[in-house]
């Protein structure tokens, strides 16, 4: 264990209250940089590590479950064989839950529960070879998303007796390679699965569908949007329930991109019907370049003049890696997301002694944070934005930003900047920063030198985080050959306002 380390945090607003963040404990697990371990927090139950390791015809699984204190209480090792290289996992309050299959539909199925230190497993097939593209659990139900020969389907498997329903994704007169399924979602409080649906119906015109999954597995189906080349297309989005037939949807929007957007929308569904939907371009939010250098939004905001002065709209495009949207009880909502871009990289290799460069996906860069709240009838309230810079860019859409809601007048954000820890608190009536809190660099030994690869943080019980990543470390006084390591690293902070 590293000794006891104190951030002393600065203060960045008048609105500032005290606070210190501790790392209590840290461990060390040799590693390989290009290993995948994950870390999965479980409250005061602990948190579980995991990887598995590839030898010879067999992959191995390992689970470590860690007490409040950063011990092992229990480890599971489970092997099978190295063709079931295809993997989907989901994760509950109580439960891992993890599907490994191969190429022609045979799994296994497991399920880790922390609180009871238990690990089941049962295997099974696919129907009809299906390949799984997405997982859910909800209520001992598992529901796989998965494509075979052409069609969507979801696959209702029970986890006590292990039978599995098909259910297909269909669109009445509709060919299955003309549909797209975006994603899906659940609603627990309603015990539902909702699937969105698009269907090209010729190259300008598309109409959105949403599916609605019942417990017994009965689908019910909606017709909700219509995009043409003049119309704003529906990109990123997600559902909520709030009625006993209305749903809130909101999300991202483009009118020209097929890959990024250009603004946000919020809309309300009733009856299967869309009652409004609005929509905001992301230059009509406040502050929404303060990212960026004063020069460039200085150049952003003379080019949006005049296009304004010729009756005409400018559009910045966007990825936004979208948050779950927020109910309030006053029946407002609150949407966050997270703005992203992807970068390369250029690689060089000689082929007979002449050069040859190409692009290479370098992960994506996050960049800033976007909060906004939307009234009953899906009009905008109030909007932020503040920079966020994480320590690493990931090579998939992840969500950095850490969201506590528990207070009814505020909520608060935590996330990492490099090697610091930057909290935020908005206050809901206004959409003010109220408090705005970032800690001085950590620190590791004299003897030791670190370059940072990737670190995470996450809540996990009362006060405490989860700090962890992957370093490489050169230390200097380190017996020879052992000098140059990769650790995983995973420290217990502590930190109170």
């Amino acid at each position: 264990m590293n000794k006891l380390l104190t951030l002393s945090l600065v203060t960045l607003s008048t609105f500032y209250l005290q606070a210190q963040a501790v790392i209590e404990e840290r461990i060390e697990i040799e590693t390989k940089e290009t290993s995948d371990e994950t870390i999965s927090s479980f409250g005061d139950a602990g948190f579980v590590f995991s990887n598995e390791k590839i030898e010879r015809k067999e992959r191995t699984l390992n689970f470590d479950i860690y007490s409040k204190d950063l011990e092992i209480t229990e480890s599971f090792h489970k092997v099978i064989d190295k063709k079931y290289s295809y993997e989907r996992q989901f994760t509950d309050e109580k439960c891992i839950y993890q599907i490994h299959f191969n190429s022609k539909g045979n799994y296994e199925f497991f399920t880790l529960n922390v609180e009871k230190q238990k690990l089941d497993q049962f295997s099974g097939i696919l129907p009809d070879n299906m390949s799984i593209k997405e997982m859910k659990v909800m209520n001992g139900i598992c529901y796989l998303r998965g494509i075979s020969k052409k069609q969507d389907y979801i696959l209702k498997l029970d986890l006590d007796t292990h039978k599995i329903k098909s259910i297909p994704l269909r669109v009445k007169n509709v060919k299955s390679k003309r549909l797209h399924v975006n994603n899906m979602q659940m609603l627990e409080d309603a015990n539902e699965i909702v699937v969105s649906i698009d269907v090209n119906v010729t190259r300008t015109e598309r109409h959105t569908y949403l599916v609605v999954i019942d417990e017994e597995g009965d689908t019910d189906q909606f017709k909700i949007y219509t995009a043409t080349d003049d119309k704003e297309k529906l990109m990123d989005y997600s559902f909520s329930k709030i009625g006993e037939d209305a749903y809130s949807i909101s999300g991202t929007y483009s009118k020209k991109s097929t890959v990024t957007s250009e603004g946000l929308f919020f809309g309300i569904i009733d009856n299967g019907k869309v009652e409004s939907i609005n929509f905001y371009n992301f230059l009509e939010l406040d502050d929404f370049l303060s990212y960026l250098p004063e020069k460039k939004q200085d150049k952003i905001e003379k080019k949006q003049s005049r296009k304004k002065k010729r009756g005409k709209e400018l559009s910045l495009n966007y990825n936004i890696a979208a948050h779950d949207v927020i109910k309030k009880e006053d029946g407002s909502f609150i949407f966050i997301g997270e703005a992203y871009y992807a970068t390369y990289r250029t690689v060089t290799t000689y082929v007979n002694g002449q050069p040859q460069t190409r692009q290479e996906f370098d992960g994506y860069q996050y960049t800033h944070a976007v909060v906004a709240k939307f009234d009953i009838e899906g009009k905008l309230v109030w909007d932020n934005c503040f920079r966020m810079y994480p320590g690493y860019k990931p090579y998939y859409v992840k969500l950095f930003l850490e969201v506590n809601t528990e207070d009814p007048d505020n909520f608060s954000m935590m996330f990492t900047s490099g090697t610091r820890i930057v909290s935020k608190s908005i206050d809901l009536k206004e959409g003010d920063i109220t408090r705005e809190v970032e800690s001085e660099r950590i620190e590791l030994k004299e003897s030791e030198k670190v370059k940072y690869s990737r670190t995470d943080l996450s809540y996990w019980f009362e006060d405490n985080f989860l700090l962890y990543g992957i370093q490489r470390i050169k230390d200097k006084d380190a017996p020879i050959g052992n000098r140059n390591r990769t650790i995983f690293f995973i420290s217990k902070v502590n930190y109170e306002i």
